[in-house]
Protein backbone atom coordinates (compact mmCIF):
# COMPACT_ATOMS: atom_id res chain seq x y z
CA UNK A 1 0.00 0.00 0.00
CA UNK A 2 1.30 3.42 -0.96
CA UNK A 3 1.08 5.77 2.03
CA UNK A 4 -0.94 8.89 1.37
CA UNK A 5 -1.97 11.63 3.79
CA UNK A 6 -5.36 9.96 4.26
CA UNK A 7 -4.10 6.39 4.72
CA UNK A 8 -1.49 7.52 7.25
CA UNK A 9 -4.14 9.44 9.22
CA UNK A 10 -6.61 6.55 9.20
CA UNK A 11 -3.99 4.00 10.23
CA UNK A 12 -2.87 6.26 13.08
CA UNK A 13 -6.44 6.66 14.34
CA UNK A 14 -7.01 2.92 13.98
CA UNK A 15 -3.81 2.24 15.93
CA UNK A 16 -4.79 4.58 18.77
CA UNK A 17 -8.30 3.15 19.05
CA UNK A 18 -7.34 -0.53 18.87
CA UNK A 19 -4.53 -0.23 21.40
CA UNK A 20 -6.87 1.73 23.70
CA UNK A 21 -9.26 -1.26 23.69
CA UNK A 22 -11.98 0.37 21.60
CA UNK A 23 -14.07 -1.38 18.97
CA UNK A 24 -13.76 0.25 15.56
CA UNK A 25 -16.20 0.47 12.65
CA UNK A 26 -14.85 1.93 9.42
CA UNK A 27 -17.55 3.16 7.09
CA UNK A 28 -17.51 4.99 3.82
CA UNK A 29 -18.21 4.83 0.12
CA UNK A 30 -17.26 1.81 -1.94
CA UNK A 31 -13.67 1.85 -3.15
CA UNK A 32 -12.14 4.37 -0.73
CA UNK A 33 -9.77 1.79 0.79
CA UNK A 34 -11.34 0.84 4.13
CA UNK A 35 -10.51 -2.85 3.76
CA UNK A 36 -7.00 -2.20 2.46
CA UNK A 37 -6.19 0.12 5.37
CA UNK A 38 -7.62 -2.28 7.96
CA UNK A 39 -5.90 -5.36 6.48
CA UNK A 40 -2.57 -3.53 6.23
CA UNK A 41 -2.89 -2.42 9.86
CA UNK A 42 -3.74 -5.93 11.07
CA UNK A 43 -0.98 -7.63 9.09
CA UNK A 44 1.62 -5.25 10.51
CA UNK A 45 0.27 -5.31 14.09
CA UNK A 46 2.49 -6.60 16.86
CA UNK A 47 2.36 -10.20 18.04
CA UNK A 48 -0.05 -9.33 20.90
CA UNK A 49 -2.80 -8.93 18.32
CA UNK A 50 -4.08 -12.00 16.50
CA UNK A 51 -6.04 -10.95 13.37
CA UNK A 52 -8.79 -12.91 11.64
CA UNK A 53 -10.72 -11.99 8.52
CA UNK A 54 -14.42 -12.64 7.95
CA UNK A 55 -16.01 -11.68 4.63
CA UNK A 56 -19.75 -11.30 4.24
CA UNK A 57 -21.50 -12.07 0.98
CA UNK A 58 -25.07 -12.14 -0.20
CA UNK A 59 -25.32 -15.72 1.06
CA UNK A 60 -23.86 -15.20 4.54
CA UNK A 61 -26.16 -16.55 7.23
CA UNK A 62 -26.13 -16.19 11.01
CA UNK A 63 -24.74 -19.73 11.27
CA UNK A 64 -21.89 -18.88 8.85
CA UNK A 65 -20.95 -15.89 10.98
CA UNK A 66 -21.10 -17.88 14.21
CA UNK A 67 -18.93 -20.62 12.69
CA UNK A 68 -16.41 -18.04 11.46
CA UNK A 69 -16.03 -16.52 14.92
CA UNK A 70 -16.03 -19.80 16.84
CA UNK A 71 -13.61 -21.39 14.37
CA UNK A 72 -11.02 -18.71 15.18
CA UNK A 73 -11.41 -19.06 18.94
CA UNK A 74 -10.91 -21.81 21.52
CA UNK A 75 -13.64 -22.77 23.94
CA UNK A 76 -12.24 -22.35 27.45
CA UNK A 77 -15.48 -23.05 29.33
CA UNK A 78 -19.07 -23.69 28.32
CA UNK A 79 -19.79 -20.02 27.56
CA UNK A 80 -16.25 -18.61 27.31
CA UNK A 81 -14.29 -18.31 24.09
CA UNK A 82 -10.74 -16.96 23.91
CA UNK A 83 -7.92 -16.54 21.38
CA UNK A 84 -6.03 -19.73 20.58
CA UNK A 85 -2.69 -18.17 21.56
CA UNK A 86 -2.48 -17.24 25.22
CA UNK A 87 -1.62 -13.61 25.92
CA UNK A 88 -2.97 -12.32 22.62
CA UNK A 89 -6.04 -10.33 21.73
CA UNK A 90 -8.18 -11.55 18.83
CA UNK A 91 -9.17 -8.91 16.30
CA UNK A 92 -11.77 -9.62 13.64
CA UNK A 93 -12.01 -7.71 10.39
CA UNK A 94 -15.56 -8.21 9.18
CA UNK A 95 -15.67 -7.01 5.59
CA UNK A 96 -18.81 -6.06 3.63
CA UNK A 97 -20.99 -6.08 6.74
CA UNK A 98 -23.97 -4.83 4.73
CA UNK A 99 -24.13 -8.02 2.63
CA UNK A 100 -25.68 -10.83 4.77
CA UNK A 101 -28.81 -12.64 3.75
CA UNK A 102 -32.05 -11.81 5.56
CA UNK A 103 -33.08 -14.41 8.08
CA UNK A 104 -36.60 -15.85 8.45
CA UNK A 105 -37.90 -12.90 10.48
CA UNK A 106 -36.23 -10.22 8.36
CA UNK A 107 -33.31 -9.37 10.66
Amino acid sequence: MVPTNDTVKYKYILNVLVYSDYNVLLSGETGVGKSVIAKDFLMKADEKLDPAFVNFSGKTSCKNLQDAFEGNLDQKRKYLLAPKVLGTRKLFLVDDINMPQLETYGA
